[in-house]
This record gives structure tokens, C-alpha cells and sequence, in this order.
């Protein structure tokens, strides 16, 4: 279920009633990542056929696994929840918490005002169970963690400086991984959808079958991008064709998040299997770096242009770009990329390792079990003193808003409202006026780059270089138009304003042309056409 069934006012009702009648007998909440979508984390609801014997007589179960370590996930939380459910059938009346996992609460308890079942809410306002000296030592030894993972953090980040390449960027020829496979220098396989088949794509074949290790578990999605072991079951997945992973296949999530991200396997995973939702890329180790693919499949570049969707993107592989270099230079860049990953996992399990550490300190301290130490105050390295007097820069003056300016422009603008009449629903004017006053507002934040980026797409259209980045330095902006067009010019032709209009959005980059259609229709065009040169 979705966490929001728990809490969302709209469903209050059927809470109540659920829980009134004892139909609900536990509540497992899961952290982001663990099942798809893997943008939330989902709720596991326990349901019963009502008895009608005095239900609410019998407590309800919360699970809250979402700040479980990174080490306590697949078959350590399976065991887990079911260890804990067990106990709990045991003897439900009886049932010992445990500080910041798991809690009983009694169904009159729960139905109140909001009837509120989110397991966060129950679990997390528990009081530690634990002595203060077990608390204690338990805090020691993850704060002991917390400092040898800063460590290691910083041994990652080094001492080194940097190079920039020169003054300007380098650039290079790029390839899909599309033609990657017509060339036979990569092999892609998807992971399984339920029981069917996987369809293997690439023709490079050749060397000895892949074995399958005896105890062989699942790759899932989280495990690529927790960077953890496999963690499922085979016998959960039903592959009807099992793939095994070799070491050097990279594996990358089939639906994305924040951003793509890959991972490199290594000899430890070899032998594991496939699992849904991935897609696996295997190289030519005389053709292509593993390493260096990876650090470019994940680029900026590849989630803007090869994926797509909303509330779930997912990852078109197919236009996936990757430069085209010798394999000198490009074992160069994948040492660099290994380095940048090994960085952000020290990151990972280091900003997690502080977050539980404050967590557990402020239970701690506010639940009566800690005591402040004798000295509270917080030490910092000193930052370094500039030797050199920098001159005073006086703070701009703020601008005042020119209300009467602001008004007049306002009244312009919807005065447009009268010559939409007749032609539009007076409710639909808005509809109309606001998106074009976006359009000329863009426009004239473009106006003074507006030619040097129409030159530079000229120059470089041609080429097969990503050109986005290029537009974005030209316009001195996130954003650019390509089009020689603009709205006076469109105007000035009746006869092919909606086609001229159509073209000029086109033109823009991707954001602000997916805005623009977003809030109006291209078909009302015809309309604003014909009085197109009194509402300029």
C-alpha cells in the first residue's frame, strides 16, 4: 500500500472502521527502494477476516524498518519482520517493543480524530527499552563507526588537486549503445519481468558458459543502488531463464531516481543472478573500459536525453551516449570514475552512520537515559585568515516594486481579455493570456544572447557533439531558443502564425518548451492568430 492509505484525511472512514472491527492486524512500513516504485516507501498491511468477538480487545502490530542499516536489508529483514510477527502472534497482549522497530498499540488508542496508522508515528514515539548502560555502549560503538568511515572519506576525497583540461572543454565524438551493440563491443541483457523470458540483445558470445554459484541469490535494484550484496531469493523471482552476472558487467536500475547509477560488479558478485527492473551491460574488456562505461552512462547528459516519464522515469538504453576514445585514455577516466565512486559510498555511509548516531543521541538525551557530557561545547578547525585586505564592497540597494508600473503592465496585459471575447470561454482567457505572457517574457530575457546562440547552433548542429551545454554558455542562461524567429516577427505573417508559433517553441530547450505546452493548447492558436498584430 502507499504510505498515504495510513494517514490521508480522505480515507479516515475506512480506517476506522477497519481498525474498529480488528480486520487490521499489523502495519510493516519499508524504506524508499525496496519495492516498485522505488521513489516511496511502502506500507505492508496484515488483514483479517473480522471475528466479531470484542476486537478491540487485541492490539495492532507496527514494524518500522525504514532507518534499518544499510547491512540489515534482504534476508536479515525478512528474518526480522517475521521473527517479530512471530512474538507478536504469540502474544499479542504481551508483546515486548523495541525502541525505534516495532510497538503494539491498542485499537482504542487509535481511533481518534485522524486515526493515524502510520507505523513512523507509533513506533518512533516509543521510549528506549535498553539500560542506560547498554544504550550506551551500543552509541560508543556506532559513534567508533561513524569516525572510521570519516575517515575513510576523507582518505577517498585525497590531497590532490584537480586539473581543468584547459580554458575550454574538451569534447569528443560520442556513440549510442545502440550502435555499441551493431558493432558487437557490448552485449545488453534486461533483467526478467515476472516469469518471461529475458530477451538478450548483442552477438558477441564466445568463452566458457558463466557459472552459477550453489548459493546464487538475486541482484535487486536496491542492492545496485545501496551497493550492497544480492539479496534475493530465486525461488521468489521465478526466472524462467536465470542470467549470471559476471565480474565487470555493469548493472544500472531500469527505473531511475535522482540520477542513473550504475555498478561495476566485481568477483564477489560474479555467480549471483539477474534480477527485474535492471538492465546489464557487458563490454568488450578489449574494446571498452567497464569502469569508464559506467562513469558515462551515468552522466547528466544521459538521464536528460535517454530516459523518460513522470512519476516513474525510466531509462530508454538504447540512447545511451558514451565518447568514443582509446582505450589508454579511457582506462584513465574509468580509474578516476572508480575513485569518484568509492567516494560516494564513503559519502553514503557516512552521512547515514551521522544521521543515526544524532538520532540515537537525541532519544538518548531527551529519553532519560544519556547524560550530558561535562564539556558541550562544540570544537571546529579554525578556518585560515586571508592575508590580504579585501576592499569594502557596499550591499546593493534593494529596489523598490513600482506599484504604479507594476498595475499599468498588469491592466495591459489582461486587457487582452477583451479581444478573446466571442472566440473563448471567459473562464478560458487565462488559459490564453498567461502562457504568451511567459513566451515574451523568455524572449526578452534571450534578446541580448539571442544571435550568438542562433550562431553557435549553426556551427555546431552538424556535429555529433551533445550541444546542450554549448547553447546554455552562449545564452549565458539554463535555458536558450534556437529560432531566428521572434514573436513580432511571427506576427507579422497572418497566414502562418500557428506554424511559425509551433516552430519557435520548438526551438526552445527542453524545460521551458514542456512548460509552455503544459499550460496551453497549440490548436487555440487559430484563434489568437487573426488578432495576433493588435495584441502584440
Amino acid at each position: 500500500m502507499p504510505p498515504g492509505a495510513a494517514e490521508r484525511p480522505t480515507g479516515r472512514d475506512i480506517r476506522t472502521a477497519l481498525a474498529r472491527d480488528g480486520a487490521v492486524r499489523a502495519i510493516v512500513a519499508f524504506a524508499a527502494g525496496t519495492a516498485p516504485p522505488f521513489n516511496i516507501g511502502l506500507h505492508m498491511w496484515v488483514l483479517q477476516r473480522p471475528d466479531g468477538e470484542r476486537p478491540e480487545e487485541t492490539p495492532v502490530l507496527f514494524v518500522d524498518t525504514a532507518n534499518f542499516r544499510e547491512d540489515l536489508q534482504g534476508d536479515a529483514l525478512r528474518e526480522t519482520i517475521t521473527a517479530l510477527w512471530s512474538t507478536y502472534l504469540r502474544a499479542p497482549k504481551s508483546f515486548e517493543a523495541v525502541p525505534g522497530t516495532a510497538r503494539t498499540v491498542p485499537v482504542l488508542d487509535l481511533l481518534n480524530a485522524a486515526t493515524d496508522l502510520n507505523p513512523a508515528r507509533h513506533v518512533r514515539t516509543a521510549a528506549p527499552m535498553s539500560t542506560p548502560v547498554q544504550y550506551a555502549a551500543a552509541l560508543n560503538k556506532r559513534r567508533g563507526r561513524l569516525r572510521h568511515a570519516a575517515d575513510a572519506l576523507l582518505s577517498f576525497a585525497g590531497t590532490e588537486d584537480w586539473r581543468p583540461v584547459g580554458a575550454e572543454p574538451v569534447t569528443w565524438r560520442t556513440a549510442s549503445v545502440a550502435d555499441l551493440l551493431r558493432g558487437n563491443a557490448l552485449d545488453l541483457q534486461r533483467g526478467p519481468s515476472t516469469s518471461r523470458a529475458t530477451s538478450r540483445r548483442g552477438a558477441r558470445g564466445g568463452g566458457p558458459a558463466p557459472v552459477i554459484r550453489p548459493d546464487a541469490r538475486v541482484f535487486t535494484a536496491r542492492d545496485v543502488t545501496s551497493g550492497g550484496p544480492a539479496t534475493g531469493l530465486p525461488a521468489e523471482h521465478e526466472l524462467a531463464t536465470p542470467f549470471v552476472v559476471q565480474a565487470d558487467d555493469i548493472l544500472v536500475p531500469e527505473v531511475v531516481r535522482s540520477r542513473i547509477t550504475p555498478r561495476v560488479a566485481d568477483d564477489q558478485d560474479a555467480g549471483h543472478l539477474l534480477g527485474p527492473h535492471l538492465i546489464l551491460f557487458r563490454p568488450d574488456p578489449e574494446r571498452l573500459d567497464p569502469w569508464f562505461l559506467a562513469g558515462f552512462l551515468a552522466t547528466e547528459g544521459n538521464m536528460r536525453n535517454a530516459t523518460a516519464g513522470s512519476s516513474i522515469v525510466r531509462i530508454d538504453a538504447s540512447r545511451l551516449r558514451v565518447p568514443l576514445l582509446p582505450m589508454d585514455v579511457q582506462r584513465r577516466y574509468g580509474r578516476a570514475f572508480r575513485r569518484v565512486y568509492a567516494l560516494r559510498r564513503a559519502a553514503h555511509l557516512t552521512g547515514r552512520l551521522a544521521e543515526l548516531t544524532a538520532r540515537e543521541l537525541d532519544v538518548g538525551l531527551s529519553g532519560g537515559v544519556l547524560e550530558p557530557p561535562a564539556s558541550s561545547a562544540v570544537t571546529a578547525r579554525p578556518r585560515p585568515r586571508s592575508t590580504t585586505i579585501e576592499p569594502h564592497t557596499p550591499k546593493p540597494e534593494r529596489t523598490t516594486l513600482d506599484t504604479g508600473k507594476h498595475a499599468e503592465l498588469t491592466n495591459r496585459a489582461w486587457s487582452v481579455a477583451d479581444l478573446l471575447r466571442g472566440n473563448y470561454k471567459q473562464s478560458d482567457y487565462g488559459k490564453v493570456i498567461l502562457p504568451f505572457t511567459v513566451l515574451r517574457r523568455l524572449e526578452c530575457v534571450l534578446e541580448p544572447t539571442r544571435e550568438k546562440v542562433h550562431q553557435v547552433y549553426e556551427l555546431r548542429k552538424n556535429q555529433d557533439l551533445e550541444l546542450d551545454r554549448f547553447l546554455r554558455r552562449a545564452a549565458e542562461h539554463r535555458f536558450y531558443n534556437t529560432s531566428d524567429y521572434t514573436l513580432e516577427k511571427i506576427a507579422s505573417d497572418p497566414s502562418q502564425t500557428a506554424k511559425h508559433l509551433l516552430a519557435y517553441i520548438g526551438a526552445f530547450s527542453p524545460t521551458p518548451a514542456k512548460s509552455w505546452r503544459s499550460t496551453s493548447s497549440p490548436s487555440r492558436s487559430s484563434g489568437w492568430r487573426a488578432r495576433t498584430s493588435s495584441t502584440r
